[in-house]
Protein backbone atom coordinates (compact mmCIF):
# COMPACT_ATOMS: atom_id res chain seq x y z
CA UNK A 1 0.00 0.00 0.00
CA UNK A 2 1.26 3.21 -1.01
CA UNK A 3 0.40 6.82 0.37
CA UNK A 4 2.11 8.56 -2.36
CA UNK A 5 -0.46 11.25 -4.59
CA UNK A 6 0.15 11.81 -7.96
CA UNK A 7 -1.42 14.70 -9.38
CA UNK A 8 -1.69 15.34 -12.97
CA UNK A 9 1.02 18.14 -14.32
CA UNK A 10 -0.55 18.50 -17.81
CA UNK A 11 -3.89 20.12 -17.60
CA UNK A 12 -5.15 22.54 -19.60
CA UNK A 13 -7.53 25.63 -18.66
CA UNK A 14 -9.52 28.19 -21.10
CA UNK A 15 -9.05 31.86 -19.70
CA UNK A 16 -11.77 34.44 -20.98
CA UNK A 17 -10.63 37.77 -20.71
CA UNK A 18 -11.35 41.19 -21.34
CA UNK A 19 -8.73 43.80 -22.83
CA UNK A 20 -8.87 47.29 -21.87
CA UNK A 21 -10.36 49.94 -24.35
CA UNK A 22 -7.98 52.37 -26.09
CA UNK A 23 -5.13 51.23 -24.54
CA UNK A 24 -1.98 50.38 -26.25
CA UNK A 25 -1.26 46.49 -26.23
CA UNK A 26 1.21 45.35 -23.92
CA UNK A 27 2.40 41.64 -24.50
CA UNK A 28 4.93 39.94 -22.11
CA UNK A 29 5.20 36.60 -23.53
CA UNK A 30 7.71 34.44 -23.68
CA UNK A 31 8.78 30.47 -24.09
CA UNK A 32 7.91 30.00 -20.39
CA UNK A 33 4.18 30.85 -21.10
CA UNK A 34 2.97 28.23 -22.86
CA UNK A 35 -0.41 29.21 -23.78
CA UNK A 36 -2.44 29.51 -27.11
CA UNK A 37 -3.80 33.17 -27.30
CA UNK A 38 -6.97 34.33 -29.36
CA UNK A 39 -7.87 37.85 -29.46
CA UNK A 40 -10.87 39.08 -31.41
CA UNK A 41 -11.47 43.07 -30.76
CA UNK A 42 -11.71 43.89 -26.87
CA UNK A 43 -11.96 40.04 -25.64
CA UNK A 44 -9.48 37.36 -25.80
CA UNK A 45 -9.51 32.88 -25.43
CA UNK A 46 -6.18 31.75 -23.89
CA UNK A 47 -5.68 28.08 -23.40
CA UNK A 48 -2.77 27.75 -20.73
CA UNK A 49 -0.98 24.59 -19.67
CA UNK A 50 -0.80 24.59 -15.96
CA UNK A 51 -1.31 22.92 -12.66
CA UNK A 52 -4.12 24.71 -11.38
CA UNK A 53 -6.79 27.67 -12.49
CA UNK A 54 -4.80 30.20 -10.23
CA UNK A 55 -1.94 29.65 -11.83
CA UNK A 56 -3.43 29.59 -15.37
CA UNK A 57 -4.69 33.46 -14.55
CA UNK A 58 -1.26 34.43 -13.38
CA UNK A 59 0.58 33.23 -16.54
CA UNK A 60 -2.25 34.91 -18.33
CA UNK A 61 -1.75 38.14 -16.27
CA UNK A 62 2.26 38.01 -16.67
CA UNK A 63 1.74 37.63 -20.62
CA UNK A 64 -1.21 40.87 -20.60
CA UNK A 65 -0.92 42.43 -17.31
CA UNK A 66 -4.07 44.99 -18.00
CA UNK A 67 -6.22 42.33 -19.37
CA UNK A 68 -9.75 41.84 -16.80
CA UNK A 69 -10.01 38.13 -16.53
CA UNK A 70 -13.87 37.09 -17.29
CA UNK A 71 -13.87 33.11 -16.34
CA UNK A 72 -11.38 30.44 -16.17
CA UNK A 73 -12.71 26.89 -16.64
CA UNK A 74 -10.83 22.95 -16.96
CA UNK A 75 -10.43 22.47 -20.65
CA UNK A 76 -10.48 19.43 -22.56
CA UNK A 77 -9.66 18.96 -26.08
CA UNK A 78 -11.66 15.99 -27.18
Amino acid sequence: MSNVVHFPLDLKFKVLFELPEEKILRMNKTKAENCKIEIDGQYGTAIVHSINNQRAVETLLNVFPSAIIIETTKYNDF
